[in-house]
């Protein structure tokens, strides 16, 4: 199409004589009048058919030109040319009306084919039950309340109004307005939805011949569930409310639970979300739960599986739920010296035997995903302490980093096309961290790798789940293909994400909470104990799934002690740590810190090893185990309360006005249960008068159990828990 220009033309002046033109060498005058001819003239057109019409005309007006002042050959020469013009505008013409035509064709076929119903028996019938509302059939027919047997293949369509169905099975569809719904096996055991939406409320229980519902995108396998199908022309979107559904498109397959919700269409792979829907009055199994951080090299002067296994008891007595321990993987051994690395922290492979260093700490760098590491102990003696674990009544999860390895990696050896590589073919590192080497999740080979390694320590170790570090430097695609699939190898899987930038929310139970910790406890952690609600509102907004944030006073990253810059180990985080320690009442503010922060709306509470006895400098050694009882206590109090009492994990969060800026009263609420805390918020002893509805409320922190009166004494910095 020409392009639209507005520009000024340019005239010339034509002499008022007679000229003599050169039409392909045709002879001839043309006597022509003084005027204004544009030589270079700008055409506007709207379409290209507009602009060959015009350029075929404008030919065929100088050619008869030519043909008034030529001979009668040239003449006849040129009508020949005009007919031969004449006949291909008529023949594309009708080029243009056959392909019109052609179009139209192809696309009634291909719409009569989209609603041709999969499967056409005749002289089979499904027997229904109209509950409410009523259904259209093809022949305009309504069908209102009552029994009725459809005939196969036949659609069932809803206008304005919305219909309910019962199957001889028990199943109820509710079909929402505008929808099609067509039976399309004997007995109601397949139905076929072409568009809008029904919901689900399967009663077949037969796992060997389960409920069908196919859409245009997708098949969905039902046995017991409840589920919403929402169906357009680009998309199927079911969720799930209860049960399992198992759904397949194209060449995939994925089992979908309580909770959960799967989008697709055509050429779109499985994309599966959280919805955050659960059945009334559920609780989720590991919601009071609490979480022990450790590491093997902190548990024991050997620093092995079977030093770490002699805790056990003492866990199982401070009432801790969760065993996350960090990497027991084998770790890398060696780095590329920083001469090897180019401008843009990549590194040409193979690196020379010159340019290796040391590995200062290798914890987040495996060198294999699929082997204990030999200075922790033996693949029997993982299993033996998984076992011991499993009889003490609690969990393991692993800490593990999906998204890069160390530089001498089995991985990177055997297959270097599974990491991120620059233009001059050098392998990336995984900036910040120059230690290890960032993995490319653009290779569906690596895919298969990690999720065949992930089963592997499910079914070979049976652990109950993993703490994905780094989960957003992963891309979300592949979460979404891996854990469906982890979760049908074990339902009751933990998965905890962990991530500066972004919470992957959607697919995991859990996600550490690292906003909050560092941009509140971090720097401002006196300030939280004093003004708790003014801490609140800073807090990152968490409009957001799940609804469960692991949240914890110090773990491996953050320490309440000013040791060492929080970057030390390659990420630069602004601070230094400030030390609650410092001065008196030191201990009184870490314990009230920590419970502060249990008592946050959807906290899942984690505590560092060491801390449970009051260490909480860092250290990278064996602790000194000769703790004090009173912290003990404390954490092993607080445990037993949040295990047994229902409000601390469910309820709602309320601030009370206690007429005393230094002291903060805070309840939670959950149906049958009840909790109150009370803070001192000072470095002086105060006296406060409870709510009259706490009288008589059991002081949980205390040993043994007190009931409270109208008043209570507080030490400096110290909290209490009142439990009905």
């Amino acid at each position: 199409m020409a392009k639209d220009v507005s520009c000024p033309q340019r005239v010339a002046q034509v002499p008022d004589d007679e000229v003599t033109p050169r039409y392909g060498g045709l002879a001839g005058t043309v006597k022509r009048s003084r005027q204004k001819m544009p030589t270079d003239p700008y055409l506007r057109f709207d379409s290209e058919e507009d602009a060959s019409r015009v350029i075929v005309q404008r030919c065929m007006d100088s050619l008869l030109k030519a043909a008034v002042m030529g001979s009668e050959e040239q003449n006849a020469a040129v009508s020949r040319i005009m007919e031969t013009l004449r006949y291909r505008r008529r023949m594309r013409r009708l080029g243009y009306a056959a392909g019109i035509a052609w179009l139209l064709a192809a696309g009634i076929v291909m719409l009569t084919w989209h609603y041709r119903p999969p499967v056409e028996l005749r002289g089979h019938r499904v027997s229904v039950k109209v509950l409410r509302g009523e259904l259209i059939r093809p022949d305009q027919q309504r069908i209102g309340q009552g029994d009725y047997r459809i005939p196969l293949a036949e659609r069932l369509k809803t206008r304005e109004k919305p219909a309910e169905i019962r199957l001889r099975d028990g199943t109820l569809i509710r079909i929402g307005a505008w929808s099609t719904l067509v039976p399309i096996a004997p007995g109601g055991k397949i139905w076929y939805l072409y568009e809008g939406k029904i919901n689900v409320a399967a009663t077949h229980q037969d796992p060997n011949d389960p409920l069908y519902f196919e859409t245009p995108h997708c098949r969905a396998a039902v046995i017991g569930t409840k589920f919403t199908l929402d169906v357009s022309e680009c998309r199927a979107l079911l969720t799930v409310d209860e049960g399992i559904v198992k759904i397949h498109h194209e060449n995939e397959e994925a089992a979908i639970f309580a909770g959960y919700g799967v989008e697709t269409g055509p050429g779109i792979p499985l994309r599966i979300h959280r919805t955050g829907k659960k059945q009334t009055g559920e609780i989720l199994w590991y919601q009071n739960l609490p979480i022990y951080e450790a590491r093997l090299s902190n548990m024991s002067v050997e620093g092995t599986l079977t030093g770490f296994r002699r805790h056990l008891p003492r866990l199982a007595e401070l009432d801790v739920g969760i065993v996350s321990l960090l990497p027991v993987m084998e770790h890398g051994q060696k780095q590329p010296a920083r001469r090897a690395f180019t401008s843009r922290n990549s590194v040409h492979w193979p690196i020379a035997k010159k340019d290796w260093v040391p590995l200062r700490d290798g914890l987040f760098g495996i060198r294999n995903y699929r082997r204990i590491d030999p200075r922790y102990g033996t693949a029997q003696q993982f299993r033996d302490l998984v076992k011991a674990i499993h009889e003490q009544n609690m969990y393991i999860i692993l800490d593990v980093s999906l998204a890069h390895t160390s530089w001498d990696a089995d991985l990177l050896r055997k297959h270097p096309e599974f990491y991120v590589h620059e233009k001059d073919g050098s392998i990336r590192a995984s900036v910040p961290w120059l230690s290890v080497a960032r993995l490319d999740y653009r290779r569906r080979g690596l895919w298969n790798y990690m999720a065949e390694t992930l089963t592997m320590w499910l079914q070979e170790f049976d652990v109950d789940g993993f703490a994905m570090t780094n989960a957003d430097r992963v891309p979300l695609d592949f979460w979404n293909w891996l854990i469906p699939r982890l979760r049908q190898q074990k339902p009751r899987l933990i998965l905890i994400a962990q991530g500066l930038e972004q919470d992957y929310a959607g697919l995991f139970d859990m996600c550490m909470d690292t906003r909050f910790a560092r941009r509140v406890l971090q720097h401002h952690p006196v300030e939280w104990l004093r003004n708790p609600m003014q801490m609140i509102r800073k807090t990152p907004s968490r409009n957001m799934l799940p609804q469960r944030f692991v949240r914890y006073i110090s773990n491996r990253d953050l320490h309440v002690v000013k040791t060492e810059p929080s970057g030390a180990h390659g990420g630069n985080y602004g601070q230094w740590l400030e030390s609650l320690l410092q001065g008196p009442y030191g201990k009184n503010k870490c314990r009230q810190l920590f419970l502060l922060t249990t008592l946050l709306p959807d906290t899942h509470p984690l505590i560092w090893n060491g801390q449970e006895i009051g260490l909480y400098t860092r250290t990278n050694g064996p602790i000194p185990w000769n703790y004090q009882q009173e912290d003990f206590l404390f954490y092993r109090r607080l445990f037993q309360a949040y295990r047994k009492t229902p409000a601390l994990y469910l309820g709602k969060v309320e601030f009370i006005d206690s007429g005393n800026s230094d002291v903060v009263f805070i309840r939670r609420k959950a149906e049958h249960s009840v909790a109150l805390a009370v803070f001192n918020g000072c470095d002086r002893e105060q006296t406060v008068s409870l709510p009259a509805a706490a009288h008589g409320w059991r002081d949980v922190l205390q040993s043994p159990t007190v009931f409270v009166s109208d008043e209570c004494k507080l030490a400096p910095w110290e909290g209490k828990l009142f439990v009905q």
